[in-house]
């Protein structure tokens, strides 16, 4: 009997040493558990982000703070409720389709557009399904990110990257522009003179060819007319002008211009502002446009020129948002055409970009448009959609009063002979030998250099004879820059002509600065080459 009451008794130590035990392992198993949900807890309710779970029935059980400052609400607005109790009907639909997606067993991570309270968000949503063990989904718990600043960053970030690179683009163009329009004037110079050159003493069969090439040849220059107002080299006289008389005139002349089938109309008040604009490049502005708007039109329509007066302040900026503020007049040139997609639309002001059949257009309409309106510290705008017409939209800065300018009427004068004589230095062979016949019979001694060196040389050693320089600007090697510079050093007193396929705007003016005695711009005819030279020479102009 002891020996069983010992064994008994030693069973009973050893079972409550094992209850013993296990008692100390549930108590650290619980303190665990209440140090884990006091973590977590901390975690979720500390969190940037929206926590939430939801039942199967897609009820919320369970929000963190970030989430009722996402709604802006109570807690009581939310647990036991669904989407479709929380949030508008379509900001629900979309969190629909997620929840199904995650109750169907899907971990899901998207991007998403929701509306909370009016305002539009961007969120990073991640939802996870909570499964039991036979593997079907039992719960939902998701963490919700707003992004929408970050994506909005990013927006402007691309915007802004855009707009760099349509600014390096259009300035890479511009120079590209220049340079053909000087290099062609070149070519046209040879072309109008010799052309010229040969009217006399042909036969009217003859004659009547050499008007054709005459004639072809303005085309081109006018050509090269846009590539320097596109690329800004081309010189424009900004004065004060009254649009709204301006523009009866060019609607006028559009009239008859423009077909049938369309019909043209008018909208702008008496009281117009004024601005300062160069009115020959505005009427070459509104022809365009209207003419492109007309080819959008084959089978007819309505085409309306609107002119109207605008204060862009904060408030209007935000549909102007890259433009200063200020008084502005507003031209707004519409039609009912077949209108733009977005590809098109947003390389409409691209030289050389059109989308007319072969021949039809060269592509520099609205490039050169785009220009003017620059030169013009104005603003252009394109809106557009397919089946929907297009409108262009032209600001102009306005001034507070207008002078309508009269631009007096250019008298023709004779050429003008004589018998000096005169260096004439080009690197181009053809404009040394027509120029050469020019002068030769306006009865001048002409004497040639193909560069700057050689002409250095020449006048070294006949300097004493030599009464006129007639210079082109843009020759390789030393240039006509450097080489005016040094002729200025040779002789102060030396008479020099600037030649150059530019305009008399930028470089011409400069060597003007230097103390060339006048200019001239490449194709000039024989009047116009005659009476620069006895104006430099008779000290009519220096």
């Amino acid at each position: 009997l002891e020996h069983r009451v010992a064994m008994r008794t030693r069973e009973l130590v050893q079972a409550n040493e094992t209850l013993r035990t296990e008692i100390t392992c549930r108590r650290e198993a619980e303190d665990a558990l209440i140090e884990s949900e006091r973590r977590y807890k901390t975690i979720m309710e500390s969190a940037q982000d929206a926590i939430f779970c939801k039942n199967s029935n897609r009820q919320y059980t369970y929000v963190n703070p970030a989430m009722l400052k996402l709604l802006n609400c109570n807690i009581e607005d939310v647990i036991g409720k669904t989407p479709e109790q929380v949030f508008d009907a379509k900001s629900a639909d979309v969190i629909r389709i997620v929840d199904d997606q995650t109750l169907a067993g899907k971990r899901v991570n998207e991007i998403k557009t929701i509306e909370i309270n009016g305002k539009e968000y961007v969120f990073h949503t991640i939802q996870a399904p909570m499964e039991q063990r036979d593997g079907k989904a039992y719960s939902i718990s998701g963490i919700v990110r707003d992004i929408t600043e970050n994506v909005r960053a990013q927006e402007e970030k691309v915007k802004l990257e855009n707009q760099l690179f349509q600014i390096q683009k259009m300035e890479a163009i511009d120079t590209l522009a220049g340079g053909t329009a000087h290099e062609f004037n070149n070519l046209l110079a040879v072309i109008l003179g010799n052309t010229e050159f040969l009217m006399d003493g042909v036969s009217p069969e003859d004659r009547e060819i050499l008007k054709d090439i005459l004639e072809a040849t303005q085309r081109g220059k006018r050509l090269v007319q846009q590539l320097l107002a596109f690329s800004r080299k081309s010189e424009s006289r900004l004065n004060p002008v009254q649009l709204n008389i301006e523009i009866q005139k060019v609607i006028s002349m559009l009239s008859r211009l423009i077909q049938r089938a369309i019909t043209l109309s008018a909208e702008f008040p008496d009281d117009l502002w004024g601005v300062r604009a160069d009115m020959g490049k505005i009427e070459q502005v509104l022809v365009n446009l209207c003419l492109n708007a007309q080819d959008a039109m084959p089978d007819g329509g309505m085409l309306t020129i609107a002119a109207g007066n605008i204060i862009v302040d904060d408030a209007v900026r935000n549909s102007y948002p890259d433009i200063e503020k200020g008084r502005y007049v507003r031209l707004i040139i519409t039609d009912t055409g077949h209108g733009m997609d977005r590809e098109t639309r947003e390389r409409v002001f691209d030289p050389f970009f059109t989308t007319k059949g072969i021949g039809k257009g060269t592509g520099l309409g609205l490039a050169v448009v785009y220009g003017i309106i620059k030169a013009h510290h104005g603003y252009i705008f394109c809106k557009s959609e397919p089946g929907r017409g297009t409108a262009f939209e032209i600001l102009l800065p306005a001034i507070e009063y207008a002078e309508i300018a009269h631009p007096e009427r250019k008298k023709s004068v004779e050429p003008a002979k004589g018998k000096e004589t005169l260096l004439t230095v080009d690197d181009e062979d053809g404009v040394i030998r027509i120029l050469e016949r020019m002068l030769n019979k306006l009865g001048y001694h002409a004497i040639p250099a193909d560069s700057g060196e050689k002409a250095l040389e020449i006048y070294q050693e006949k300097q004493e004879e030599i009464d006129l320089v007639i210079l082109d600007l843009g020759m390789p090697g030393m240039g006509g820059h450097q080489c005016l510079k040094k002729l200025i050093e040779m002789n102060p007193q030396v008479k020099i002509i600037v030649a150059s396929g530019y305009s008399a705007k930028g470089l011409i003016k400069d060597t003007i600065r230097q103390g060339a005695a006048g200019y001239i711009v490449k194709p000039f005819t024989m009047e116009e080459i005659s009476n620069t030279i006895r104006e430099v020479l008779d000290g009519k102009c220096r």
